[in-house]
């Protein structure tokens, strides 16, 4: 230690002297550039002595141990530590920071690893080629030879072969650098530079055939030349010869594939001999180069039938297959985890030939354990489909390495739903067809329309996630079938001009329409409308109202078109599009008129408004048009049998608001009445026409109120005069009269059924309002609150008197009402006493003031 010491010092010494040299001594005494050299060179030779000095005096403690003990996978204690200490030294094991001392499966592995390196002192004498993982005598001898105390260690350099040198130099000639370890830390390894050829194969035994292919293999080590191949081959009586094969390969080569001529004399025995092209010819000295050459002696035989068998039976890419030929066996086997080395037997030739071959095969979906892994994809419906129920369809797919599929359609929530099982997987197409509302045959689903996949499996059961299987990539969907066709027209139907008409249509599985009209004369189309909702199944066209303009003629059809429009090539008639089965004909109108409602069967009502309407041909808008009522039981002659409504003009339709009477008709009967329409203009004489059957015109009664909304409560009675109180019940007459001596009968109804009969009051009472009658209702305790409450009044007429009695009778031709919509009866709700609301208020005050007085105090508290 103290010559330690003294060495630094030196070296400090040194360093401060050399600082002094070059700074303080130039002030003193110039120097010439000599001397400055000479005092640097000086300087560096005593600083390198001084440093190999130091280096040998800091040697670092090195490490031993003497292996007395076997040891064994579960062992612990010092022991095993010092083993793991000298595997690690050995580069099998890797000290972990508090490492436990024990004999684990890392352990073992690592101990194998070091009885193989050195397998010829600790394998070898037992018999053995691989590592058993157990330290034994033979192992511990090793351990001892190499890191036993006592013993003079050598580095991990010497013992390969190396020599340890100072870092800062350079190996020498015929060296190079390694990574093997020194002992110390300031030098490196330098291990001889190793040049080598060796051949691998043809090595001695191999029987080559004349006219196959072989693979000549060798390594090459530290050689930069270029290599020549030749056959050597002994014969006769010592006949010798060297055939050149390949010549000027790269020495980065390490193969050569050789076809064997058929002429190749199959006498004698061979080698290969690979060599560099300095090494010179067969038989003259060989003072340079590098040469190898077969180990052993193989022969080249002429073809023979070939004996070759094959498990798999031939080229079966799916089933790991052994070849067996002459002796040899080769096993199918993966190359990586997408290439599949397969081997099988060559067909035999008109010369009986035969042998063993192989081919590197891709794999669609991956190689594993010596065959290629059975893969499906589908490939149709794969997104974006439309299929429509009731129609064929075909399912599509490609699959390698299965026998059979079962085929499923797959809900967006993940249930599958069996289609088909047991289809050959080679048909690679299954078609079939699916009905709306098709019940799955193994789970408890139909098939409605929406989205959907396929997926096919190889097995049953579909939730076998390891079972080859594929799933359409995207959603395709199942609808209702698609279908057009025109009802009307569809031949011989004669249209005019200037009449309106409905183009009608089913269709199916289409959200709009498109509509044109062929002129067959001129072998051309015009749209009459497009983008109509498809669902509405008709249209309403008036010839000749707008574009196009057509003339009278007898070849015209309807086309209707789903709307976008079919993609060219994809027009299907009675499918995405339909035309009339037959023309039909457009004729000048003739000119007349046709009432169009009421035409026979309706209930109006008085007092109510509806629509009279009427179609004509052969005028214009401006033709005059008078309207009138007809009562049939009278004749139309007289005042009673007909009235008019309104003089108007050719507009098609009137709204008629029903009074109580006509002049002299009184209104409200039951199936009595027609419209009757006369038109004139244009110099034609007048035309008319009225409804083809009677309807009905009734008195009748309209509730007012309650009529939906309102809340009543129960017990609630309203002062005469509040005319507005919420428990009122309103009402209005409409075509009764005072000689009927008529009653109103007012129900209360809880959805549709009558819970109470409120009573009977004059249809007409003294207390009425100029445009409606009223009377007040309390609500009886008793009745059920809900939210589900109408009233209904119905005319009655009593045929005894004019007073209300239980024999009364509703009116003849009389139409009662109810409220629109429900009303609500609740409980009524109790106002709070001034003398509550005093005594809360006084509750909240004492709150307050108790809140202010802790505020206070907190206050305080904190200044504290």
């Amino acid at each position: 230690m103290r010559k330690s010491k003294k060495i630094v010092l030196g070296l400090a010494f040194l360093i401060v002297f050399s600082l002094l040299f070059n700074i303080v001594l130039p002030k003193a005494k110039a120097m010439t550039v000599e001397e400055i050299l000479a005092k640097i060179a000086q300087l560096q030779q005593q600083i390198a002595q001084l440093q190999k000095q130091l280096s040998a005096i800091q040697k670092p403690a090195v490490w031993c141990h003497n292996f007395n003990r076997n040891l064994r996978y579960g062992d612990a204690g010092p022991e095993v530590k010092a083993l793991q200490i000298a595997l690690e030294k050995e580069g099998f094991y890797k000290m972990e920071p508090n490492q436990p001392s024990y004999f684990d499966e890392k352990v073992a592995s690592a101990v194998t690893g070091f009885q193989e390196k050195y397998r010829n002192e600790i394998l070898t004498p037992w018999g053995l080629k691989y590592g058993t993982g157990f330290v034994g005598r033979t192992t511990r001898a090793k351990l001892n030879a190499l890191y036993g105390c006592g013993v003079v260690q050598k580095s991990e350099c010497q013992r390969n072969g190396g020599v340890c040198i100072n870092f800062l130099a350079e190996c020498k000639k015929g060296y190079q650098e390694s990574s093997f370890s020194c002992k110390y830390k300031n030098e490196k390894c330098c291990v001889p530079v190793k040049k080598s050829i060796k051949v691998i194969s043809p090595n001695g035994g191999e029987k080559w055939v004349q006219g196959n292919t072989y693979l000549i293999k060798w390594q090459v080590k530290g050689i930069r030349e270029n290599l020549n191949i030749y056959l050597y081959r002994e014969y006769g009586d010592n006949k010798r010869s060297l055939t050149l094969i390949a010549g000027g390969l790269s020495p980065e080569v390490t193969h050569y594939s050789w076809t064997i001529p058929s002429y190749q004399p199959t006498e004698g025995k061979y080698k290969i001999s690979v060599r560099t092209e300095s090494y010179g010819g067969m038989f003259s000295p060989h003072t340079e180069g590098f040469e190898d050459e077969s180990d052993g002696y193989f022969s080249i035989v002429a073809q023979e039938v070939s004996e070759c068998t094959d498990s798999d039976g031939g080229k079966d890419y799916y089933t790991k297959g052994t070849v067996t030929d002459e002796g040899k066996t080769y096993a199918d086997y993966c190359i990586d985890s997408s290439t599949l080395r397969e081997y099988f037997c060559l067909e035999k030739t008109a010369g009986g030939l035969g042998g063993v071959a192989e081919e590197d095969y891709a794999c669609p979906y991956g190689c594993e354990s010596g065959a290629c892994k059975p893969g499906i994809t589908v490939l149709s419906p794969n997104g974006g489909e439309e299929w429509s129920f009731g129609t064929l369809q075909t399912i599509t797919w490609s699959s390698k390495g299965i026998d059979k599929v079962n085929i499923y359609l797959w809900f967006p929530d993940g249930a599958t739903c069996l289609l088909t099982k047991d289809i050959p997987a080679a048909n690679e197409s299954y078609t079939l067809t699916i009905q709306e509302n098709q019940q799955c045959s193994n789970i408890e689903k139909q098939i409605t329309p929406g989205q959907y996949k396929i997926a096919i499996w190889s097995e049953e059961p579909a939730m076998d996630i390891a079972a080859p299987h594929d799933y359409s990539d995207s959603y395709f969907s199942i609808g209702k079938q698609k279908s057009i066709t025109i009802l009307s027209p569809n031949g011989g139907e004669e249209w005019f001009l200037g009449n309106t008409y409905e183009i009608k249509w089913n269709s199916s599985g289409f959200e709009k329409v498109h509509i044109d009209i062929i002129d067959g004369s001129k072998n051309t189309a015009y749209t009459l409308a497009s983008e109509l909702s498809a669902s509405e199944g008709k249209f309403s066209w008036k010839i000749g109202s707008q574009w196009p303009e057509l003339s009278a003629g007898d070849k015209y059809k309807i086309r209707v078109i789903s709307y976008p429009f079919p993609a060219s090539g994809e027009w299907e008639e009675g499918v995405n599009y339909d035309v009339s089965d037959n023309y039909f004909s457009i004729s000048q109108p003739v000119k007349g008129i046709t009432v169009l409602s009421p035409n026979g069967g309706e209930e109006w009502k008085i007092g109510n408004t509806y629509t009279i309407k009427w179609d004509s041909s052969g005028y214009d808008s401006s033709a005059s048009v008078q309207i009138g009522l007809r009562d049939t039981r009278y004749d139309p002659n007289l005042a009673e049998g007909e009235a008019a409504i309104v003089n108007t003009t050719n507009t098609g339709s009137y709204t008629w608001t029903i009074p109580s009477e006509i002049g002299v008709m009184k209104l409200g009967a039951g199936n009595v009445y027609k419209v009757v329409i006369y038109i004139e203009g244009g110099g034609i004489p007048q035309k008319y026409d009225v409804s083809d059957s009677l309807f009905s015109i009734k008195k009748g009664i309209t509730v007012l109120q309650p009529n939906g909304g309102e809340i009543w409560e129960k017990g609630d009675a309203a002062a005469i005069e509040n005319i507005d109180h919420r428990a009122m019940i309103k009402w209005k007459v409409n075509g009764i009269f005072a000689e009927d001596t008529n009653f109103a009968v007012i129900k209360l109804k809880k959805g549709n059924e009558v819970v109470r009969v409120i009573g009977a009051v004059p249809i007409y009472p003294p207390w009425d309002s100029p445009d409606h009658s009223w009377q007040i209702w309390s609500v009886p305790q008793d009745i059920e609150p809900g939210d589900n409450y109408k009233i209904e009044i119905i005319p009655v007429i009593s045929e005894t008197s004019g007073q209300w009695s239980t024999d009364m009778k509703e009116v003849v031709g009389g139409i009662g009402d109810e409220s629109d919509n429900y009303f609500s009866i609740v409980t009524q709700v109790q106002e709070v006493s001034s003398v509550g609301l005093k005594e809360i208020e006084n509750q909240l005050a004492f709150i307050s003031q108790v809140i202010s007085r802790l505020a206070g105090q907190i206050k305080e508290l904190l200044k504290r």
